[in-house]
């Protein structure tokens, strides 16, 4: 099995490992609240789990290198992206940066995916055969298929190394790229040889201990009985009165309104973090329970 990077610069003089940080090279702009580079793996913005790496395309006679196949496969789905425009309240124009003043910072939405085959050695006389796929995302423009001359779609076989497209913008930023490569959990098995182990939501099983207090990247499940006190709108305090300092909150204290959850749920919660340190930060969010009903915790 042979994979190439998405981006394939002229190589003269440099070592494998220094080409390849030229082809892969991710953005050099940062967020100002974390410092941490945009779109990294497997954290990015607010630490939220990120599947895939951001990067910047090279260029090569003032133009950005066009993205490749990383390998033989058949695409699976193909999105032609949307022209750029500068109105401010379009989904593509999100502005992470400038969040409180609104501001056009076009997000191309161009993809393309690729179903791969590989082999890992063999059981006995019988090929271990595995799948991944391959995407490339806020492409630019979509690549014409080399055979047919047509623009690429779901069906077409292409092969490494061949155009798939040119690098659009992230957040106003031109000629940047989401790259990743992934596979279902059967395939992960068969890469790794184990079991897998963890609980998917909705429905995992009540815990019967605290969890990990020392990881702060994916998913955190915070998990609810029921007659947990909740509360149907933004708490103005999150002190308990000097009354009730000894006592659970209650709607005299403004911290929660009587409305108890009715069943048990769990629930999940993006985390942020400082990369520099510093204390941790829940955010708030509404949250939708295991009995559809809307409730906002102030945590």
């Amino acid at each position: 099995m042979i994979l190439s990077p998405p981006f394939l610069p002229a190589r003269a003089s440099q070592s494998e490992a220094a080409w390849l940080d030229a082809a892969m090279a991710q953005p050099t702009s940062r967020l100002s609240s974390t410092n941490a580079p945009e779109g990294s793996f497997p954290l990015s913005l607010q630490l939220a789990w990120h599947n895939g790496l951001h990067i910047q395309a090279p260029q090569a006679a003032g133009a950005y290198l066009p993205v490749r196949a990383i390998a033989d496969g058949t695409v699976v789905f193909v999105h032609p992206p949307t022209a750029p425009n500068s109105d401010v309240t379009h989904p593509l124009n999100y502005n992470p940066f400038h969040s409180d003043t609104p501001s056009a910072a076009w997000t191309s939405d161009g993809c393309v995916v690729i179903e791969h085959k590989g082999e890992i050695g063999a059981a006995g006389t019988v090929a271990t055969e595995f799948t991944y796929y391959s995407a490339c995302m806020h492409l630019g423009s979509i690549a014409r298929h080399a055979g047919t001359h047509a623009p690429l779609k779901a069906g077409d076989r292409v092969c490494r190394k061949e155009a798939l497209g040119t690098p659009g913008q992230i957040y106003g930023h031109e000629g940047q790229i989401h790259f990743e490569i992934c596979c279902d959990a059967g395939n992960v098995e068969t890469l790794t040889t184990r079991q897998r182990n963890w609980v998917d939501p909705p429905a995992p099983p009540p815990p019967t201990a605290n969890g990990r207090t020392d990881s702060v990247f994916g998913s955190l499940y915070v998990y609810l009985p029921a007659g947990t006190p909740t509360s149907a709108r933004q708490p103005t305090s999150h002190l308990r009165s000097a009354a009730r300092t000894a006592g659970a909150a209650s709607a005299a204290t403004d911290h929660f309104l009587p409305n108890d959850q009715a069943q048990e749920t769990t629930i999940s919660k993006a985390v942020t973090r400082a990369i520099n340190g510093g204390e941790m930060d829940w955010d708030r969010r509404l949250i939708n329970t295991r009995s559809a009903k809307k409730i906002l915790l102030d945590q």
